[in-house]
């Protein structure tokens, strides 16, 4: 009788053990495939005389588009760098030009001397 049991055990395990790994197996392949498209009815618009539904949500952007709003992005970057550029070019310039300005001023100023300055 005991035997009995434990083979009967034995068989269910094995049993339990095939359907999970077929089920495992199953969503393993649906999650490959992704998620299947739904589909929806197309429904006429009978005052734009067209009809709505799946023409109306695939509207999708070209590469084309995509890869030159990249471009264009990549020249304002540019522009923007070299400008940046210029800009700390000429204010190092500037500041160059006014240090050689003050290292080549010459002060005369004359100091005062005691009997200059009135006493009350």
């Amino acid at each position: 009788m005991f035997t009995i049991l434990l083979v009967a055990l034995i068989c269910y395990m094995c049993f339990v053990v095939y359907k999970t790994r077929k089920n495992m197996l199953i969503e393993e392949k649906k999650k490959e495939k992704g998620p299947e498209p739904v589909e929806r009815p197309v429904y006429w618009c009978p005052r734009e005389n067209r009809p709505i539904g799946r023409e109306q949500e695939r509207v999708t952007v070209p590469t084309k588009e995509i890869t030159l709003e990249k471009d264009v992005a990549n020249i304002y970057d540019l522009v923007a760098t070299s400008v940046q550029k210029n800009l700390c070019e000429e204010a190092s310039n500037k500041l160059e030009q006014e240090i050689e300005a003050v290292e080549e001023a010459v002060y005369d100023i004359s100091f005062l001397s005691d009997e200059d300055i009135p006493f009350p």
